[in-house]
């Protein structure tokens, strides 16, 4: 169990992210053992109403992964033009990086936590965390822009409107335009190569939960990316984690740059947390005919005169595009088309995703990219085949009303359990005894039926704590007997010190008895020297 292992989380060059072991965030030091202290439930939360919204709320709603692309220098020739244009242009290169997992429980807790007065900042398991644009644009290497276009969407004259919609639809649009100003269009009516851009924007800049139609902030962020103009990166995302915030139900975004920010600011984590595995990187099929594009001049801007190209402009689609003159969606493991919705239960993961022994750091020596075995429909690593077969022997489908329809992240709890299983087995479940419980409390809110462990481990809660006690009440017996000895002590002292009084009061009273004596004597001398005194003085001379 002591093999080093490859991290886990991973950033956009495929660096390692540190992982720390939990620790409890309270004043008191660590046991002489060196054991870490475990985090307590109580620790997470920066007040009561921080924890009723986790509880309530927060902890039941699901992540919305970001999306990125696989592009790299060495790989730009086999993208489009307008891609890898705008990549080098706005200076995306990291930002537009497929990300990696998130952690689901630091992510609800980070949201549970976020308080709208003091949106700079987020307390997360005892560290605040930097939420400003100039930290996300810092972890991106991005540069704080000021004044953009989209910061000034709401002053945008109708004419300059008019003219964004023009180079982004296709002729003949039908722009609906409501009371309060608000401009939409379907979806659809991008011209070609621009739903790839409308997915990105999907999921790193703008969340929505409709994608089928644009709205006039997102196709605003569209035609900065389209023509050159700059983006705030930073503002932007700071701007929706807020309003993410604001809502009680619905996806939680941004949940990778959560974790990166989190782990850049030392939050600890729990080697047995289940982390939610990215979905499919963006990609798009294009023919020859589609890459050749018409160029756009960049709009005057204080810090390029560069430009790129914009799409072409084929006929409107009227479904999903399949000619090769059209944008083609990226298809799923499954063969099924690729649905941009922010509910979790209706994406589907990649089913070769890495799997939960990634984040399990010395729990297991087993390495990460060891092939997985095909348990009842499960793929988990050779080693917790065995232990798999059991449960699923003994206890069924464990997984069989899970909340996660997706099999991978199924899988990924799956793992877990047979780590808290050999964890149980090697006595090694005392010591690591609330991180496996944090993550049995994980594993229960996912509706994994954990029942019979949970049983198991209340037993060898209470023979922890019975060994607690024994130890507590035997330190406390160690100390008595100091404190009775140390009483034995004083007691001989005081009876040492009583004995000499006692011989001094015998003497006292001697001397008293002695002192009475020479007392009474000198006064009977005294009254008879007196008398005779009297008598001599009376008698006459003659």
């Amino acid at each position: 169990m002591g093999r080093t292992r490859k991290p886990a989380w991973r950033n956009s060059n495929g660096e390692g992210y540190k992982r720390n072991k939990i620790q409890k965030i309270t004043t008191r030091a660590s046991t002489s053992k060196g054991s870490p202290q475990s985090l307590k439930k109580t620790s997470l939360f920066v007040s009561d109403d921080a924890e009723k919204r986790f509880n309530k709320f927060t902890s039941k709603r699901k992540l919305f992964m970001e999306r990125g692309f696989t592009w790299s220098e060495s790989s730009a020739p086999e993208f489009p033009d307008t891609i890898t244009q705008a990549i080098r242009f706005h200076k995306w290169e990291n930002f537009c990086q497929h990300p990696s997992s998130a952690c689901i429980a630091v992510v609800q807790e980070f949201y549970a936590n976020y308080d709208a007065d003091r949106p700079d900042s987020v307390f997360v398991r005892g560290k605040l965390v930097d939420v400003t644009a100039s930290s996300i644009n810092s972890l991106f290497e991005l540069t704080d822009h000021q004044g953009t276009l989209y910061e000034l969407s709401s002053k945008l004259l109708l004419s300059t409107m008019s003219d964004i919609l023009e180079k982004l639809t296709e002729p003949g649009t039908v722009h609906t335009r409501a009371s309060d100003g608000t401009i939409t269009f379907p979806r659809k009516s991008l011209k070609a190569g621009l739903n790839i851009w409308f997915n990105f924007v999907q999921h790193n800049l703008l969340p929505s939960a409709d994608d089928t139609i644009v709205e006039k902030d997102r196709a605003i962020l569209l035609y900065c990316i389209l023509v050159g103009k700059r983006i705030n990166v930073g503002k932007v995302i700071a701007e929706q984690i807020g309003v993410c915030a604001s809502h009680n139900d619905g996806s939680l975004w941004f949940p990778v740059l959560i974790t990166r920010l989190c782990n850049r600011h030392n939050v600890p984590l729990s080697n047995l947390e289940p982390i939610h595995q990215p979905y499919s990187p963006l990609a798009v099929n294009l023919s020859k005919q589609t890459l050749k594009s018409n160029p756009i001049e960049i709009e005057s801007d204080q810090e390029t005169t560069q430009s790129y190209h914009a799409p072409s402009t084929p006929a409107k689609p009227s479904s999903l595009p399949h000619s090769d003159s059209e944008v083609v969606l990226l298809m799923d493991d499954d063969g099924d088309e690729e649905l941009l919705d922010h509910k979790l239960e209706q994406q589907e993961l990649v089913e070769n995703v890495s799997s939960m022994l990634d984040c399990l750091g010395q729990a297991s020596p087993i390495k990460a990219s060891s092939p997985g075995i095909c348990v009842h429909g499960y793929k988990v690593q050779k080693s917790n085949v065995p232990i798999l077969e059991d449960i699923f022997k003994k206890h069924g489908d464990i997984a069989a009303k899970s909340i996660y329809t997706i099999t991978s992240m199924r899988s990924s709890f799956l793992e877990g359990i047979c780590e808290v299983v050999r964890l149980v087995n090697t006595n090694h479940v005392v010591e690591n005894m609330e991180e496996i419980e944090h993550y049995v409390s994980q594993a229960e809110q996912a509706k994994i039926d954990v029942s019979w462990l949970r049983a198991h481990l209340e037993a060898l809660q209470k023979t922890k704590d019975a060994m607690e006690n024994i130890s507590l009440l035997e330190e406390m017996k160690a100390n008595t007997v100091l404190v009775k000895q140390a009483a034995l002590k004083v007691e001989r002292q005081r009876c040492a010190e009583l004995l000499a009084a006692q011989e001094r009061f015998v003497e006292a009273d001697r001397c008293v008895s002695v002192l009475h004596f020479v007392e009474k004597y000198l006064g009977d001398n005294l009254v008879k020297s007196e008398a005779e005194k009297a008598l001599l003085v009376t008698q006459p001379i003659l």
